[in-house]
């Protein structure tokens, strides 16, 4: 009652106000609504889904070639702006819109990563007896870190690859930076487009410059799991990156590269600080230039480290006591 007392109060005082403009209330309440739908089009009825469906055409249709094994932990990039409709009472972008964006994100790298091996799919090899024709992939989880604010209708990018993966899962990070300040050396699903060649200061500077620069830039940071299941069947993350075509060839002697490849890992971890170690992954990754097993199960277990941590946070499902122990008050939302 008191908030439909209030809307009503606004509505007249804002309707003499124009008519003592001389403006006609209708029209200018059209047009103001023209202004809002423009400055939050993200935020409007259907968007999300449009979005969506036109990073998954892109990705199988018009852009399909195939990622060159070399290129298995580079990341796609991806760029937007926060609508008006997005911010919260400090006028940031809230907590909560960051997953929307990240959704198109990641289904623009997890479709160029896998469409291959999703349409091998139908290969015998996936088939159980029982499960569908085509895998698919489901997002299992995710989790957000914000590290500075985004203000309204700034430009900024995602950048999302691929962290690591273990028998089930296939984990992504994605970090949220500042339009433009982080250059890649190439593009290569898009030869024809051009890098950004780096200024006079970006090549004089050392790399703890480019490292400090970078992290001023940073906004968030973002990891996520994702499983490719066929039916009732969870197709195992490797079996998948390897019909996908992006893993080397595994060599008889494993079980002692394994071993090289973990001390590696290892030698690097007590090398390094302890200063945002996730953040850090955005600033060192430079892809593998020397495309081995060994070298990608280094990276794979350095990833796992992150990932086997976020993955720790399933087992807070079983911490729901549902009341056990009593509950401070029920508070139903507004609607």
């Amino acid at each position: 009652m008191a908030s439909g007392a209030v809307l009503n109060a606004l509505s007249a005082t804002s309707t003499y106000i124009l008519k003592g403009a001389g403006v006609q209330p209708l029209r200018a309440w059209r047009a103001i609504g023209v202004v809002l739908a423009i400055l939050s089009w993200k935020n409007l009825p259907f968007v999300w889904h449009l979005r969506f469906y036109r990073a998954l055409i892109h990705q199988l249709v018009f852009q399909n070639a195939p990622i060159p094994p070399g290129s298995l932990f580079e990341p796609a990039i991806t760029s937007t702006r926060t609508s008006l409709w997005e911010t919260d009472f400090n006028l940031h972008k809230s907590n909560s819109t960051y997953f929307s964006d990240l959704d198109i994100s990641r289904t623009h790298y997890m479709v160029a990563l896998l469409r291959t091996g999703i349409y091998a799919s139908r290969d015998p090899a996936f088939d159980d007896g029982t499960s569908g024709p085509r895998a698919s992939m489901a997002l299992g989880g995710v989790s957000c870190h914000f590290k500075r604010e985004i203000k309204p209708f700034v430009k900024y990018e995602i950048w999302t690859r691929l962290l690591s993966w273990d028998r089930k899962w296939i984990y992504l990070v994605s970090h949220i930076v500042k339009a433009g300040v982080v250059r890649p050396k190439h593009y290569t699903l898009q030869p024809g487009k051009k890098a950004k060649l780096a200024g006079k200061r970006e090549e004089e500077e050392s790399l703890e410059e480019r490292k400090e620069r970078i992290r001023g830039a940073l906004y968030a940071t973002s990891i996520s799991k994702y499983v490719v299941k066929k039916g009732r069947l969870t197709i195992p993350a490797e079996t998948v990156l390897e019909h996908s075509k992006l893993l080397p060839p595994k060599p008889a002697d494993v079980g002692e590269l394994a071993k090289e490849a973990q001390a590696s890992v290892d030698t690097a971890s007590n090398d390094a600080t302890t200063r945002d170690d996730l953040d850090e992954s955005f600033v060192l990754a430079e892809g593998i230039s020397d495309f081995t097993w060994e070298k990608v199960e280094a990276e794979r277990l350095r990833g796992l480290k992150y990932a086997e941590m976020f993955g720790k946070l399933d087992e807070l499902h079983d911490d729901f006591d549902g009341g056990a122990n009593g509950a401070l008050g029920r508070y139903p939302d507004l609607f």
